[in-house]
């Protein structure tokens, strides 16, 4: 029989320190969370909005408004709600063009609108202007 030059590893020994682990899996937890909280409060997109009225001050309701991107030609629309205003969120920064357009009303469109990452555009007021009818009426007098 073999006589062991050394000691067996007893299960003390292997296990000095047993806290050790948690402290380092709490680290490892602490750092992923903090690095990436840089990403979270960055927004890339922004969002431009505003109210329509007619020349009298009185907002226009269900009036179309379409978003252009002027770079991509991208097209979003959507309608006023009932106190005229209308909101398109999550736009990517860029310049667009903003077209509102209603029944009996000329159609308004506003150009180079410029938005930045993160911001939110609040455009004046967009009044439209009353349609007017031009009506032609041609008589032709016949001979009796």
């Amino acid at each position: 029989m073999k006589t062991p030059t050394e000691a067996p590893i007893s299960v003390t020994n292997r296990h000095i320190n047993p806290g050790r682990f948690f402290v380092l899996l709490g680290l490892l937890i602490a750092i992923v969370a903090f690095t990436q909280l840089p990403a979270y409060a960055q927004f890339a997109s922004g969002s431009i909005g505003a109210t329509v009225t007619d020349s009298t001050g009185a907002v226009i309701p269900a009036a179309k408004v379409v978003l252009k991107n002027e770079a991509t030609g991208a097209l979003r629309d959507t309608t006023t709600n009932s106190t005229g205003y209308f909101d398109f969120p999550s736009i990517l920064p860029g310049s667009y063009s903003v077209t509102v357009s209603a029944t009996g009303l000329r159609t308004s469109e506003q150009t180079r609108i410029v938005l930045t990452q993160g911001s939110t555009l609040r455009l004046s007021a967009i009044v439209l202007q009353v349609q007017t009818q031009k009506t032609e009426i041609e008589v032709v007098a016949a001979n009796p």
